[in-house]
């Protein structure tokens, strides 16, 4: 175990969470919460914790849940409407499917009790059975095991796992710790039972046609950001991308007063800084362009320790930035806005089967046999007989639950809170009911949600790209890859990018 003097002690673990049979005596000063007469939940003073009960059963809500039909209701107020429609389970995941925010639930219902977290797991939940005594423990991350319960990662696995092709996270439940799994999107922990079971999708996504799925998203798009809006100050990124657009569009009456925001560093796309200052000013508003500020070893070791080291990504190195300018903010991402598109079949033509190489080689982890034996599990796992594609759901659980999840996390270190107004299951039912020739490139089903929100306006700017761009892009396919890139470390280690992260070499 790593001495905590390698860390800052104010960011260590800060908004995280650990529950189990005790609490572990190094979160003495955590606020508890007995949930039952054998399970505890230690909550980080920081972490948001809001309870409801009635005759039947209790909710503990840890994060933020928002509902967009009831923009200007509380956590409370929300987590007591679903308890009360909450009959049973069945019930209470209905009702679940509309709300959104990044959250988890503690559920006990007529005696039984369930976890369940928002609808992409952008509130990380890891869970672990002890092989001898089969007590359960869950928490935000498996670096909080470690330090309680005293277990280590897997050398042999994570050695096999990084010399072999692989992104920018682990893959599906897998962890480096042996008997520790991550709660994917999609999936309940069932607390008596210590297992995990599949809830979603029950049955076929209704089908949908082009503008009245466009009119609904739009809404729920709108009524979310409109929730967050309420909670807080909220900051909106405006980047050329297509989600960035269309939550700029359906932010409507609230545009102007969300502070428009892009990070400038040796990596942004030419066309990023380009089409964000050209959108604004269609309606007459500024982004405001942020340096990435330095930051020092131990903030880095803090931040990795946060993120048990599972979190890779050249944005990373941002973090600090978010945190100087936007403390205690909301940060708007477009998180599950790309499982409305056919993200791991951009043609739209789904393959006639699909197996663990082929998820592999989609996902970015060809010939990695360890990602190879996670995708071999889920897809026993997965459902059949569903109009819901294996390629949208594996992007859905695999790349939300693993790599935005912890990102999310990763944010918490610096202070900042992450909202997808993208994060609603029913936004997805909706999305998924939709013709793939409108899901796949040039994304209309996006653009048109943008459009509905915003008028034609919002279109009369070039979605992610320019011929500038494509023009340097073309060149440097001439450039050798080194050389490539030098230029890029040299370029980040001028703007203040500092050796600690330069020097890992998964970040580039």
């Amino acid at each position: 175990m790593p001495e905590h003097s390698m860390f800052d002690p104010q960011l260590l673990y800060r908004r995280q969470y650990i529950a189990g049979p005790s609490l572990p005596r190094q979160f003495a000063t955590w606020r508890q919460i007995n949930f039952s007469n054998a399970f505890i939940l230690g909550c980080h003073p920081e972490l948001e914790v809001t309870e409801a009960s009635n005759q039947q059963g209790r909710i503990v809500c840890l994060g933020h849940i928002l509902d967009p039909l009831h923009c200007a209701q509380t956590n409370s107020q929300i987590i007591s409407n679903l308890l009360a429609v909450g009959k049973d389970f069945l019930a209470l995941e209905r009702a679940l499917s509309i709300v959104g925010g990044r959250w988890i639930i503690f559920v006990e219902l007529n005696g039984e009790r369930r976890v369940y977290h928002d609808a992409g797991g952008h509130k990380s939940t890891f869970w672990y059975r002890d092989p001898c005594s089969r007590e359960i423990w869950i928490a935000s991350e498996p670096s909080l095991f470690e330090d309680s319960l005293g277990i280590i990662a897997d050398e042999k696995l994570v050695w096999q796992f990084e010399e072999a092709k692989y992104q920018n996270s682990w893959v599906c439940e897998l962890t480096p710790y042996s008997h520790v799994r991550q709660l994917l999107p999609n999936h309940y922990l069932d607390l008596g039972r210590r297992t995990v079971h599949r809830f979603w999708p029950s049955g076929d996504m209704v089908r949908k046609t082009l503008d009245d799925a466009a009119a609904e998203m739009a809404d729920i798009i709108h009524g979310l950001i409109a929730a967050v809006a309420t909670r807080g100050d909220v900051a909106l990124p405006l980047t050329g991308g297509y989600e960035s657009r269309v939550s700029f569009a359906c932010a409507k009456e609230l545009r102007g007063k969300l502070p428009l925001y892009l990070i400038d560093a040796p990596n942004t796309l030419y066309y990023d800084k380009l089409l964000s200052k050209q959108v604004a000013r269609k309606y007459g508003l500024e982004v405001s362009y942020l340096r990435s500020l330095p930051f020092d070893e131990r903030f880095w070791r803090t931040f990795l320790r946060n993120t048990a080291g599972m979190y890779w990504d050249q944005g990373a190195n941002h973090i600090p930035t978010y945190g100087h300018h936007f403390h205690n903010y909301y940060l708007l991402i477009g998180a599950m806005g790309e499982v409305t598109r056919t993200f791991y079949y951009r043609d739209g033509k789904l393959p006639a089967a699909i197996d663990p190489p082929l998820l592999a080689g989609v996902t970015g982890y060809q010939g990695n046999a360890v990602a190879l034996q996670a995708f071999a599990e889920w897809l026993s796992k997965a459902p059949v007989n569903t109009n819901v594609s294996l390629l949208d759901l594996i992007y859905w659980e695999h790349r939300q639950g693993n790599w935005v999840s912890l990102g999310a996390t990763g944010f918490d270190t610096v202070g900042c809170d992450t909202s997808s107004p993208y994060n609603c299951r029913k936004l997805m039912e909706i999305a998924l009911g939709v013709d793939m020739e409108y899901r796949r490139p040039p994304h209309i089903l996006l653009r048109r949600i943008a459009e509905l929100a915003a008028g034609p306006t919002i279109l009369s700017v070039p979605i992610n790209q320019h011929w500038l761009n494509d023009a340097i892009v073309t060149a440097a396919r001439s450039v050798p890859w080194r050389v490539k890139h030098w230029a890029q470390t040299a370029r980040m280690r001028r703007s203040g990018t500092p050796e600690c992260f330069l020097a890992d070499a998964r970040f580039f």
